[in-house]
């Protein structure tokens, strides 16, 4: 075995520690069929081994929305993620990234929920989290 090349792979491979913190950033998306203010405490993932924080929110629905659901989020005993509003964007739409500012960590095993707070009329949408796990 070659040392000094595993020498040099280790070395490179540790000299960019601090771009390796994006490693811990994940994207958790769910579909649902028909999202409805009925929608309430619906687990979107669960935080994994040392926690995460919840960065961003988005939401995607199916076209033609007459009313786009506005989703809010929240932890499994019903404690609010501050972000501010998150309305689902149609298909064919660029759907935004909503940044989280408080109340955003979870501890290990903590539900990651969202409720719908109005009458939405969309088929289809898709909920996502972009997701910090903690070491």
């Amino acid at each position: 075995m070659n040392f000094r090349f595993l020498s040099i792979v280790l070395v490179a491979f540790l000299a960019a520690g601090p771009a390796l913190a994006d490693n811990n950033r994940t994207i958790e998306c769910t579909n649902f069929l028909a999202l409805a203010a009925t929608s309430d405490d619906t687990v979107l993932a669960i935080a994994p081994e040392g926690g995460a924080k919840v960065l961003a929110v988005s939401c995607q629905g199916d076209a033609d929305i007459t009313t786009p659901p506005v989703i809010s989020f929240e932890d499994s005993a019903g404690n609010a993620v501050t972000h501010g509003t998150l309305t689902c964007a149609e298909n064919g739409a660029n759907a935004s990234w909503v940044p989280t500012t408080a109340a955003n960590n979870f501890v290990k095993g903590e539900g990651i929920v969202f409720d719908v707070d109005n009458a939405s009329t969309t088929a289809v949408e898709v909920v996502c989290v972009l997701l910090e796990t903690k070491d």
